[in-house]
């Protein structure tokens, strides 16, 4: 049976990655998120992943809450 016009056509797996980096650099209240990737020592990934499993919280959460303390700290 022919492709019928009306249907979607299926998207590239590059089509695929593009949207899904765009629905997560959008929150849920639809502010926009800053893609951040860096590399932690041993002592840091330890102590980030305790924290996360202390706290049931995201990395992402845990990073934004310290960055958060940090900031009132140093009036930034």
């Amino acid at each position: 049976m022919p492709k019928s016009f009306d249907q979607p056509q299926k998207q590239t797996p590059s089509e695929r990655q593009a949207a899904w980096r765009h629905r997560a650099l959008v929150d849920p209240d639809g502010l926009n998120r800053t893609r951040f990737q860096l590399f932690l020592s041993a002592q840091a990934t330890t102590t980030l992943l305790a924290l996360v499993q202390k706290t049931g919280w995201t990395k992402r959460r845990v990073v934004e809450e310290a960055l958060e303390e940090l900031g009132k700290r140093f009036h930034v």
